[in-house]
């Protein structure tokens, strides 16, 4: 004989099955299309073997567990765009189940599918599956660390806390921002002990000394990075409004929780479990928001404060599980599955169509020596010194690392502010005096977009016309050809055009400078515009 419980389950599990198929389609979609600026960075970093990949990442990004296992991908399926995303498509999925199981610890099987859907439709508008980032990964660490704990809470055996140990360890490992998920841990912790009385406080602190133990390699590049925080800030300051509007939708729903819960209407929840969902989803996005407006760093972006989707998905089970009616619940979950379709089209990844764009630059590159000039967007470049360092431009022509053109790239600042039209005007002098045609590509998906055409134009537009290719998304290309009635100039004349230009700085003389070269390379406190050597060296090591 079947009860109410079982037909409620013969009715919600093919709505909600098909609800997460329909999800899935977001995961998918756009696994075939190009990659957009960070992802050619994650390639960068692991295209020339395991040890290079440690290293850039450490130096470079923020996760370096996240660089080793993309060096596996990238090893197994060669250099293809869905080879660098699964990865992060199985990280998707894997998050998606233990939120399940994690749904179905806390209170029933119901509500850890209606968790998976609501997480499935979240991270699939915001990309997360087709990603060539540490962001899925991240997310799935993060979520079975939650679910290591909870289960050590439950039951405090010795094997529950070193695998809860490891993950978070691990989820800290991924992505450094994700590190606000042990203050989560640390408070569900705190409240279960309270409600509960357990664990005790001596297992409570042996397990954070464990945790504490392994995160300590990670100490001196953390430093580092908060020395660098002005440099690699690009975001805009939050807004007030903007994080109440971030943070209205989980304190609405804390709110609709907290109203079943006082009439005793619903299915019965754990106070535990609910603070557990509330904090999860309000702490990442809060934290991010007053570390912008207290410090230099500028990290209120979405997916700066990922962390939080996990929580929200679950706040979202939770409260979706207290309203009245089974098909009602999973009619709520199948339109939520809708609206996200409707929302994020299959395309949506492919902004920045790098791909096309090269292609498109290699159709009118001319020579090996046509020059490139490339504005991808990473805001390291707004440091001129890195333009023409090896390493470092090629760092910022991530793009070209993987959809490779012919001819010469050069990279350009990160905005045309005063240390950077020195650079900008010696390399204006450099393409006037030698060249019959230049390329320009730039990246405008960016928080502030940077003329660099208009600049261009206004310095060559006596002797070059100018001619757009595309559209290609947020990438531009523009061609620049010399006008026919403008005779090309020789290098008579001018000390510029006569000039040969040297090779990059590192392959010449590593001895000191003497201290009358020193003073008269000092800039001078006296002058608003920077010296102009710094720039000319600029575009000598990058020429």
């Amino acid at each position: 004989m079947t009860g109410p419980r079982d037909a409620d389950r013969r009715q919600t599990t093919p709505l909600l099955i098909a609800g997460l198929s329909a999800a899935s389609y977001l995961w998918i979609s756009p696994l075939g299309s190009s990659l957009w600026l960070d992802e050619a960075v994650s390639y960068w970093v692991v295209k020339d073997g395991l040890l290079e990949a440690v290293d850039r990442g450490l130096r470079y990004q923020w996760s370096p567990a996240y660089d080793v296992i993309l060096w596996l991908a990238v090893g197994l399926g060669g250099a293809r765009e869905i080879a660098l995303r699964l990865p992060s498509l199985v990280g998707a999925a894997g998050a998606t189940l233990l939120l399940y199981r994690l749904g179905l610890r806390l209170l029933d099987r119901e509500t850890g599918l209606l968790a998976a859907t609501a997480f499935a439709c979240l991270i699939g508008i915001g990309g997360v599956p087709a990603n060539a980032r540490p962001y899925a990964i991240a997310l799935m660490l993060a979520v079975g660390s939650t679910l290591a704990l909870v289960r050590w809470l439950d039951r405090p055996f010795a094997g529950s806390a070193g695998a809860y140990v490891v993950l978070a360890a691990l989820t800290v490992y991924a992505h450094y921002l994700f590190a606000i998920m042990l203050a989560v841990h640390v408070f569900h912790a705190v409240v279960r002990r309270r409600l509960h009385g357990a664990p005790s406080a001596a297992r409570l602190g042996l397990v954070l000394g464990a945790l504490g133990a392994l995160l300590l390699p990670l100490g001196p590049r953390f430093l580092s990075l908060v020395r660098r925080r002005e440099t690699l800030s690009w975001a805009n300051d939050p807004s007030l409004a903007g994080v109440l509007a971030v943070l209205a939708l989980p304190l609405g729903l804390a709110g609709v929780l907290a109203w079943r819960g006082s009439r005793g209407r619903g299915a019965s929840v754990d106070r535990a479990s609910c603070l557990l969902a509330v904090v999860w989803s309000i702490l990442p996005p809060l934290t991010v928001a007053l570390v912008s407006w207290l410090t230099s760093a500028r990290l209120f972006y979405p997916r700066y404060y990922l962390a939080w989707t996990p929580g929200l998905a679950l706040l979202s089970g939770l409260a979706i599980r207290t309203l009245p009616g089974a098909r009602s619940r999973s009619l709520i979950a199948l339109g939520l599955v809708v609206l996200s379709i409707a929302v994020s089209p299959p395309y949506r990844r492919s902004r920045q169509d790098w791909r096309a764009a090269t292609q498109a630059v290699r159709s009118v590159t001319e020579s090996a020596d046509t020059p490139i000039l490339v504005g991808a967007g990473l805001v390291e470049s707004a440091q001129i010194d890195w333009l023409g360092h090896p390493e470092r431009s090629s760092y910022l022509l991530a793009p070209l690392s993987f959809y490779p053109v012919p001819g010469r790239p050069i990279p350009l600042p990160y905005d045309l502010d005063v240390g950077a039209r020195g650079y900008l005007e010696d390399l204006a002098a450099v393409l006037l005096a030698r060249e019959r045609r230049f390329i320009l590509v730039s990246n405008d998906d960016r928080v502030r977009q940077v003329p660099y055409r208009g600049w261009f134009e206004s310095r060559l537009g006596a002797d070059f016309d100018s001619r757009s290719l595309g559209p290609f998304g947020a990438i531009s290309v523009v061609v620049f050809d010399r006008r026919r009635a403008s005779p090309r100039p020789t290098r008579r004349g001018s000390s510029l055009r006569e000039r040969q230009w040297p090779e990059p700085a590192v392959e010449r003389s590593s001895r000191p400078p003497t201290r009358r070269a020193a003073r008269r390379r000092a800039p001078s406190s006296r002058s608003a515009r920077p010296p102009a050597w710094p720039a000319r060296a600029g575009v000598e090591r990058a020429w």
